[in-house]
């Protein structure tokens, strides 16, 4: 159980040492990425989704 334990503390260590370097050269926000997410997908399922799935009843 000891691994699992020092697995994840080593994970967590690795991420935020890589956010503060992403953040220090790039200016890249951690929270960023779930931002543009809930921005993209209900964008993508009217615009894709929702069409493919009418084509999709008109068919059968």
């Amino acid at each position: 159980m000891g691994a699992a334990y020092a697995s994840l503390a080593c994970a967590a260590i690795v991420f935020v040492i890589t956010q503060i370097i992403l953040k220090r050269l790039f200016g890249i926000n951690a929270l960023a990425p779930w931002k543009y997410a809930l921005l993209f997908y209900p964008e993508f399922y009217h615009k894709y989704l929702k069409k493919g799935l009418s084509k999709f009843k008109k068919t059968s």
